[in-house]
Formats: C-alpha cells, sequence, structure tokens
C-alpha cells in the first residue's frame, strides 16, 4: 500500500512539473495536481519520535586521579586504539622519590623509638593497671547490688505506681463532679433573674419613656456578665474534663507497664542492667592490661611511639602508591579521541587529559517531552535513522528511562538511552539520529494516507472523494492514529472508495508526528 502511495505522487509530481504557470483551474487540470489512493484496511502504529544523538556506551575522561606533576612523556595519540592497562602517559617522579626518601628516613627513626620504648616498659604502668583493676572490679559489684535490689523491688514499685494512678483519677472524677455542680452556677441564677427582671421592666416602659435607655444598659450589662460567667463554666469543666483523660491515660500506662513487667516482656532493671554489662566489660579490659604489663608487652608510651611507627610506614607506601600512579593507564579498551595536554606541560591531579570511548559498542541518547515519555517502556523495539545516512535503518531498544527530566520552554524533557544493534560501521560518535519508538499497532483498520487529509480546524479534517462517474466531493471524516503515512478512518469513509492526494503538503496544525 505504501509503495502505492508513494508511486502515485511520483506520478503527479510530474504531471505538475509538465502543467505550464498559467493552465487554468478546469477540473481535468485541478486533478492534475492530485494523485489517487483507495480507501483500505491495513496495518497502522502508533509512534513517538525522539531526537538523538550517539554516544559511546562506555566513555570516560581520564585524569591522574591522585598524583599531577610535569608531564615526561605521551606515550598514545588522538585517535589510536589502546588496549586496557596500556600506559597512555609518565609523570617525572623527581620530587616523589624525594619524598619518598625523606618518608623512609622518618620510619627508620620511627623504628629507633619503638625500641626504646620497649626497653623502658617498667613497674609504674604495671602498678597503675593493678589500681585500675581494683576500680573496675568495685564497680562491677556495685553495678551488679544495685540491679539485684532493683529487680526485688520492681514489681511493688510498679504495683503502688498503679494505685497512685488510681487515686489520682478518683480526684479528677470527684473534681469534674464537683465543678459541674459549683463553678458560676450561683452567679448564672442570679445572671438569669436579672435579665428577666431587666427584660420584663423594659417590656413595661412606655416605648418615650426616659428611663428605657438606662434599663437598656442594665441588661446589656447582664448580657455580657452572663457571657463571661458561662466562658468561665466552661473553662472550668473542660480544665476538669482534660485532668480526667490525663490520669486515665496515666493509670492505663501504669496498668500496662505492670502487666509486661509481670509477664517478662519488659524488664524494669533494663538500664542498671546494662549498667552492669558496661562494667564487666570495664573489668576485662582492666585485667587484659594488666596481663599484657605483666607479659612485658606495651605500656602507652610504647602504644605511642608504636602508632607513630606505623604512621611513618603509612608515609612510605604512600609515596611508593604516587611514583606507581604517575603512570597513566587506559582502565579500559577503546579509542582516544582527544588528547588534552603535552610534554613539558605541569597538570593537577583532577585535569582532563585524555578523552577515551569504547567505539565497538555505541548507543543512542534520544530526548522525549513529558507528553510522551508515558508511552514509552524499557525494551521497547526502536527505529534509528540519520540525516548524515538517507536510506539505512537501524534497529535498536530502550535500555533506561530516567527519574528527572530538565524544564524547556513550559515543558519537561528526559534523556532516554536506547541501544544501536545494528551493524555500525558507518555510525560515527555525535551523529543526530532520529529514533522512532512503537509504542502500539492497530491490525486490519479502515485507512487513508495522511497526505489526503485537509485540515481546516482541530475538529473539522476533510478528504477529497472521487466517486466513480468522476465527481469529486469533500467529506468529513474522523481520524484515529496517524503515523504521518497512514492514517486511521474511525468514520467518514468507506473501504473502496478512491480520494485525491495533493501534490503540495498541506498544513496539518495537529496530527502526530511522521513515522518512516
Amino acid at each position: 500500500m505504501r509503495q502505492v502511495v508513494h508511486l502515485l505522487s511520483m506520478v503527479g509530481l510530474i504531471a505538475a512539473a509538465l502543467c505550464p504557470a498559467g493552465c487554468k483551474q478546469t477540473p481535468s487540470a485541478t486533478e492534475a495536481f492530485f494523485s489517487e489512493a483507495t480507501v483500505e484496511r491495513d496495518t497502522i502504529a502508533d509512534v513517538v519520535l525522539m531526537a538523538g544523538q550517539v554516544a559511546a556506551t562506555r566513555s570516560q575522561h581520564l585524569t591522574m586521579g591522585t598524583v599531577g606533576g610535569r608531564v615526561l612523556e605521551i606515550l598514545a595519540h588522538t585517535g589510536q586504539g589502546v588496549d586496557e592497562g596500556q600506559v597512555l602517559l609518565r609523570l617525572e617522579t623527581a620530587d616523589l622519590e624525594r619524598k619518598l626518601r625523606e618518608a623512609e628516613a622518618d620510619l627508620t627513626v620511627a623504628a629507633a623509638i619503638v625500641a626504646v620504648a620497649e626497653r623502658q616498659a617498667g613497674t609504674a604502668d604495671l602498678a597503675l593497671a593493678k589500681a585500675q583493676l581494683s576500680s573496675a572490679n568495685y564497680e562491677t559489684l556495685r553495678a551488679g547490688f544495685n540491679l539485684a535490689v532493683a529487680e526485688a523491688g520492681a514489681l511493688q514499685s510498679l504495683r503502688a505506681g498503679v494505685t497512685d494512678a488510681r487515686h489520682a483519677l478518683t480526684i479528677a472524677e470527684d473534681q469534674l463532679k464537683l465543678t459541674e455542680l459549683t463553678s458560676q452556677q450561683s452567679l448564672i441564677r442570679s445572671l438569669e433573674y436579672d435579665q428577666a427582671f431587666h427584660e420584663r421592666t423594659l417590656r413595661d416602659l412606655p416605648l418615650g419613656s426616659s428611663d428605657r435607655p438606662l434599663v437598656e444598659r442594665l441588661l446589656t450589662e447582664v448580657h455580657r456578665r452572663m457571657e463571661d460567667a458561662r466562658g468561665q463554666r466552661a473553662a472550668a469543666l473542660q480544665a476538669a474534663r482534660d485532668e480526667v483523660d490525663a490520669s486515665r491515660r496515666k493509670l492505663r500506662q501504669a496498668e500496662i507497664e505492670l502487666a509486661r513487667a509481670e509477664s517478662g516482656e519488659h524488664d524494669p532493671a533494663i538500664s542498671l542492667r546494662l549498667a552492669l554489662r558496661q562494667a564487666e566489660a570495664a573489668q576485662e579490659a582492666a585485667q587484659r592490661k594488666v596481663s599484657d604489663l605483666e607479659s612485658g608487652l606495651a605500656s602507652e608510651e610504647l602504644q605511642a611511639a608504636q602508632a607513630a611507627h606505623a604512621a611513618a610506614r603509612l608515609t612510605v607506601d604512600t609515596a611508593q602508591m604516587a611514583i606507581s600512579a604517575a603512570e597513566l593507564k587506559a582502565p579500559f579498551k577503546g579509542t582516544l579521541l582527544a588528547v588534552y595536554t603535552g610534554p613539558g606541560a605541569t597538570v593537577q591531579p583532577t585535569d582532563r587529559l585524555f578523552f577515551l570511548a569504547d567505539l565497538a559498542e555505541l548507543h543512542i541518547q534520544a530526548e522525549v517531552s513529558e507528553i510522551d515519555i508515558p508511552k514509552i517502556a524499557v525494551g521497547q523495539a526502536t527505529r534509528i535513522s540519520f540525516d548524515a545516512l538517507p536510506g539505512k535503518l537501524y534497529s535498536g531498544r530502550v535500555l533506561m528511562l530516567p527519574l528527572q527530566g530538565r524544564g524547556q520552554g513550559g515543558l519537561s524533557f528526559y534523556q532516554v538511552e536506547v541501544s544501536l544493534e545494528a551493524e555500525q560501521a558507518d555510525v560515527r560518535l555525535g551523529m543526530l539520529s532520529n529514533v522512532r519508538v512503537v509504542v502500539g499497532e492497530r491490525y486490519g483498520v479502515l485507512t487513508v494516507p495522511a497526505a489526503a487529509l485537509t485540515y481546516r480546524s482541530a475538529e473539522d479534517i476533510r478528504v477529497r472523494v472521487k466517486s466513480a462517474g468522476g465527481e469529486i466531493t469533500e467529506h468529513p471524516v474522523e481520524i484515529g492514529l496517524n503515523d504521518g503515512i497512514l492514517a486511521e478512518v474511525l468514520s467518514g469513509l468507506e473501504e473502496g472508495q478512491t480520494v485525491l492526494l495533493p501534490l503540495v503538503a498541506q498544513a496539518q496544525p495537529i496530527g502526530p508526528r511522521p513515522y518512516y
């Protein structure tokens, strides 16, 4: 079907080229600017189009990482293929070798200090350690005694707490009842009497009586005082109720703690048990120190000397590693795409020196808008084309979808990683590509060439239909999927009808991106 449409379009273009510029738009001449196609059933795809760029699946800017210095020699050039572990650059190491010699001298001094400290470890340290052991023994005994006392009286204390909580709840409930009976009650009754008296007096006074303003003021004052009294009563009642609720919560908590202790679920003496374990650990440490000193092992001075010796050894090892790191090696097999330095240059540990990429495995970094990203899923098949390689079509699959996009022009755009699975001999790093993801297909649906559609508005889409007798009429149609070549016809046309395709592209303000 698509090949037929293409052939008819070419025939129409030739006819248009042969038509003189001034020819009149007679019906036959008008038809010369159109090709014909048949409404038929076909398969149509729902496609998302993404613009992308070729990138290496594995690429890296190489730096020295831990050392810097003057470049002695460059052992590889741009465009060269290198193996994993191949040396690419060497730094001058004279300064690093000087630091190594200094570190080795410091290590010799530290070893001599350790020897002296080993000879001086004597009885004073042992006496101090034994005194510390005696103190640790006492703390262990004291912690054990405290734990025994707590375990004996823990349940009794919790039961007393439950009793106290019940008593407090009883007091709070009694106080609530007392508040309900007494709080502001006598004042409110008195004010209600005054209110009734003033309202009756006001009702009995003539409208023009000079006493009415006074009575009205008195009535207003009574209303104000009654509101205050009722507010104070409500506040007192709420405070009493809150106290009852709090007492009930405390009682419930006390009952829970007692039940957990009686069942063995909770240990009320857990803090004291922890203190005993800590005292026992300190006792063991003090005992080990005494044993070590009695065996002639390290005192504090000797430990300090040994620590200094270990630090000197570490400095020597670090200097040796720095000399080894003065050679930059390729971390993986690939091709050098850029060399940023040369012999004699001074570089820092973080300076970029090479750009290495594995060109044997390429992928596409494509961008899609937030409108289309919900349609795409990892593993979906893709078709990839390049403007620089016309006529060639490559396959791939969606490898990765990002969780976050970047804003641009009021929309968010997401970078999607797509594999490039076909032969890549002609594909180069950085090439711009068109990636098409088929997110759905419909089979055996009624279709018409997308070029036959005339968009008068988003809702008004027309197609020119040619009858068997040659009469041309416009039919409104309802369109479903549109992949840029074929459009699904939901209503307005029937299978077998002939439609006209204009040889000049029509404006399509609304519709999906083309798929080809």
